[in-house]
């Protein structure tokens, strides 16, 4: 299997992803390594993205990107283990976890939504539970949000349903 990685003098560009990356999602967003609302726009994706691609340099893919995931989130050194935390939908819980660390959330679901694309650029493939992560990760980020008075919300909702509603296509 051939790997797509980023070159440090391209950058983000469809030269350096996987075919059906370019192929399936054709937004410039999936290039920008700049708007927030990108994969890899903010830290998290970023930092995400280049990690991934140094973790299929040295797995060659074959170990659980799961495991991978949940390991790169908790060496941040949150309070609570994204394995245990990732699924979680319950409006009250989010609430919790967001008194307790304003960050934590955040950082996850952006970390998963970069790793979820970030694995499709790189191989063209994406894990069924890594996707279903993802989608829940959207899911939080809009509740989390929806929640915050911020003048980006429009803007944040936009970016956010495309990306998803591609997810759910891939």
């Amino acid at each position: 299997m051939k790997f797509y990685f980023d070159d440090p003098d391209i950058g983000h560009a469809p030269e350096t992803s996987h075919p059906d990356f370019v192929k399936n999602l054709t937004h410039e967003l999936y290039y920008d390594c700049v708007d927030d609302f990108s994969p890899f726009g903010n830290d998290d994706g970023a930092d995400a993205l280049s990690e991934l691609e140094s973790w299929y340099r040295d797995t060659k893919g074959k170990d659980d990107i799961m495991h991978w995931l949940f390991e790169y989130i908790d060496s941040m050194g949150f309070k609570y283990s994204s394995e245990s935390t990732y699924m979680v939908e319950d409006i009250d819980v989010i609430q919790k976890l967001l008194i307790e660390d304003v960050f934590f959330l955040r950082c996850m679901d952006n970390t998963i939504i970069a790793t979820a694309f970030g694995q499709y650029k790189i191989t063209g493939k994406l894990d069924d539970r890594l996707q279903k992560a993802a989608l829940i990760a959207f899911n939080r980020l809009k509740i989390i949000t929806s929640s915050e008075n911020t003048p980006y919300l429009e803007e944040f909702s936009k970016a956010y349903e495309m990306m998803r509603s591609d997810l759910i296509l891939l």
